[in-house]
């Protein structure tokens, strides 16, 4: 009985039953089911797979491209003098490297050289900086650092940080030492932090959390190619094979009259056989299904990996969660996310480095920050589209009172078309609540109006498209 009441013990939070044994440890093997995570993977495991495996290399390449892709702008620098200086250094493709190695391994480091007059060990003099000549790339392998190299004030903000990395070249085998004021720092995939401390501060790799998935779909790619070659089986019948099959001048005849048949299939595609011998083709089994289980475990590669079907494998036709397009815009959401995360730190900490160089003259308002450009690019036909629901509402603006200037400024005045309105502040205080409110019902009801109205009807008459019958009368 003291048996029974300590598998019920075990499953308090719902329902079991004594009599089927649903619930109880020692009657229900659900209950036996425990999660482990597989092996933790090795640094050349790693680099085998990018090297040797498509499928894992794309995993890792794929959100790296399009974090960098599109890239960024400054909105405040419309000459475009500092994405120019940095273009010259080609540093989008250094942060590509450095994105991709921190993806694969857990971490890396983007070292800047920076011409300040300093020692690489020495913080960065920010007021002496000249420029910046160089950018170089190290994986987590080649970094290390010591407990003396740390942060240890606790009142500082980068407490139980490096302050000091030491950087192991692998051309020259040389190692040195680098502060971190000189480095653009990526740590992999997060970790709580016991975990990060007990892998000295570095993540996970991107593949470590997809491994055993992915594992399995290579394992079920390899087990169909092994069945295109067993697919169709030759069966040959042989009179007394028994007794050919117990002496070695048997065995030898057997192999001699195969080798012949072989032969004689290659050159005449025909097969010869004596008039006791039988010869056939058949099918060892059936394949209806593998399709299907194979999509399967792609669909979860997919799914852990967060890249969807047409971009990893590109499979425009099937997709979990919605169409093909929906799941690239929510892929393009979390590219988006982790461009805020990841990049943007580092991009703003390159780009103050920039704006301290005596070598680009830009002057920037206190308030500068990076935009990054829009992944996901509309069709020609959904840019027009958009393009004329702005127009009606641009023209609600105006008709409130707002100078026309704004709205130009605001749509066409930057560097791309602007899809907000931007408002001084001198303009909008003299705005009174109840007019904005009035503003905001009215566009949302022209809008909702135009989803139903056909855009040929829309540009009908030669009327603004923002203006109703009863703004116009002449319109009918």
């Amino acid at each position: 009985m003291s048996e029974v009441n300590d598998a019920v013990k075990l499953r308090v939070d719902g329902w079991y039953n004594i009599l089927t044994g649903v619930g109880m440890k020692a009657y229900d093997k659900r209950m036996n089911s425990a999660f482990s995570m597989s092996e933790m993977i090795d640094d050349g495991t790693l680099i085998d797979i990018y090297r040797g495996d498509g499928l894992g290399k794309k995993i890792i390449d794929i959100p790296v491209n399009d974090m960098v892709r599109n890239w960024f702008r400054i909105e405040a620098d419309s000459d475009n003098k500092i994405l120019n200086y940095l273009s010259k250094l080609n540093v989008k493709k250094y942060f590509k490297s450095a994105l991709r190695w921190n993806k694969l391994f857990g971490g890396s480091i983007l070292f800047m050289g920076i011409d300040d007059g300093q020692l690489a060990d020495q913080p960065v003099n920010e007021s002496q900086v000249k420029g910046i000549r160089f950018f170089q790339v190290y994986d987590r392998r080649r970094i290390t650092w010591f407990p003396d190299d740390l942060y240890k004030d606790p009142k500082d903000e980068k407490y139980g940080e490096p302050k000091i990395y030491t950087i192991n070249n692998a051309s020259t085998g040389m190692p040195f030492r680098v502060h971190e004021s000189r480095c653009i720092v990526f740590k992999g995939e997060d970790l709580p932090d016991v975990e990060l401390a007990s892998q000295r501060g570095w993540g996970d790799s991107r593949i470590q959390s997809v491994y055993s998935r992915l594992r399995g779909v290579c394992e079920s790619l390899d087990g169909i190619e092994g069945i295109n070659t067993d697919f169709i089986i030759g069966v040959m019948k042989v009179s007394n094979l028994q007794q050919l099959l117990s002496s070695k001048e048997g065995e030898q005849i057997l192999r001699d009259r195969l080798h012949a048949m072989d032969m004689t299939k290659h050159s005449l595609n025909t097969i010869v056989v004596d008039k006791n011998e039988e010869f056939e083709r058949a099918s060892s089994f059936g394949v209806t299904g593998l399709r299907d289980l194979v999509d399967i475990l792609v669909d979860v590669v997919c799914g852990i990996s967060g890249i969807p079907r047409i971009k990893l494998i590109g499979d425009q036709t099937k997709g979990l969660g919605g169409t093909a397009e929906g799941n690239i815009r929510l892929y393009y959401d979390d590219i988006s996310a982790a461009q805020d995360d990841e990049l943007l730190p580092g991009l703003n900490k390159l780009v103050n480095y920039v704006l301290l160089s005596s070598e680009v003259e830009v002057d920037l308002e206190e308030n500068w920050g990076i935009v990054f450009n829009k992944l996901y690019q509309q069709s020609e036909k959904e840019e027009a589209e958009t393009k004329l629901l702005n127009a009606k509402s641009d023209s609600l603006y105006v008709d409130m009172g707002m100078p026309a200037e704004y709205v130009i400024a605001s749509r066409f005045g930057g560097q791309t078309y602007g899809h907000d309105i931007l408002i001084p502040q001198e303009y909008s205080d003299k705005l009174e609540a109840s007019d904005i409110t009035k503003l905001a019902k009215r566009i949302e009801e022209k809008i909702e109006a135009s989803k139903k109205q056909p855009l040929s009807e829309m540009k009908s008459n030669g009327t603004d498209p923002g203006q109703t019958s009863k703004d116009n009368p002449g319109a009918e």
